[in-house]
This record gives structure tokens, sequence and C-alpha cells, in this order.
């Protein structure tokens, strides 16, 4: 999850929601970068949407995703920065700039 803290402005929780829907593309390719790859069939099923204005979702839709995801070893043979659990490690390295990102387009947006 991503939180924004200490931003008061009547304008802010729409801008933020528009701001996070802008932004789930970047995350949910940051997250499939670090995918466990052998076909590739798992790393092209990625898909996202919006659930509503203030969640987003990410999946990897293949029926065998979820043990991909916490079992196993990856291999680096097809990709060198693959990870089990992709999504949290993602989210590790990335988080931060996720959120700076949504924090500058919301900015933008409510000026």
């Amino acid at each position: 999850m991503i939180r924004l803290r200490g931003v008061d402005h009547p304008n802010v929780p729409t801008a933020v929601e528009q701001a996070f829907a802008a932004t789930i593309n970047d995350i949910a390719h940051d997250m499939n970068t670090y995918c466990k790859e052998d076909t590739g069939a798992l790393k092209g099923s990625l898909d996202f949407n919006m659930k509503n204005e203030k969640v987003g979702v990410i999946w990897w839709d293949r029926e065998y995703a979820a043990y991909a995801y916490y079992k196993g070893r990856p291999s680096h043979d097809k990709n060198p920065d693959a990870h089990l659990r992709w999504a949290e490690y993602a989210k590790n390295k990335h988080g931060k700039q996720w959120q700076d990102d949504i924090a500058k387009r919301a900015a933008k947006l409510w000026k």
C-alpha cells in the first residue's frame, strides 16, 4: 500500500486518486520487471485496473501465478532480475519513487 501523509488541501483526495490512476501503469510494469520468467507466459499475463478511485489491482493471470510468486527458485537464465514475491521486491525498491510520482502528478492536478 502506498500512503501519502501530511498533505492538507480540499482537492487533494481527488488529485491523489487521479494521480494514482495515472501511475498504476508504471507500478505494474516495475513489478513485472522482477517476475519469474521461463516461457514468458507468466510475465506476459500481467494485468491491472483501478478497482475504484482509491484501489488499483495488479495481477498475473496464470493458474500457477500464486505458486510461482511464493515458491521455488527464480531462474535467472531469461530474467536476471527475477525474484520470489516480485511485487513486494519492486515495492521495496521503487515504492518511494512511486510515492514521489503520485505526489508530483497530484500537485499538477490541484494547481
